[in-house]
């Protein structure tokens, strides 16, 4: 698999994990905001570490 096929997938999951959180939360009646912030800390390199760029940021 290429490098640009990889970060496709990688941002492809991320972003419907954070669509899920914000609609999970949506259906709490919370703020989705949250739910993506949400999904950022439990995917990012503080938790599963499934994403981490810190090269690159």
């Amino acid at each position: 698999m290429h490098a640009h096929e990889s970060e496709i997938l990688t941002t492809t999951f991320l972003m419907l994990s954070a669509v899920s959180f914000g609609l999970t939360l949506r259906w709490l009646k919370q703020s989705p905001l949250i739910g993506c912030i949400l999904a950022g800390l439990a995917l990012g390199p503080a938790r599963l570490g499934l994403v981490d760029y810190s090269d690159e940021i």
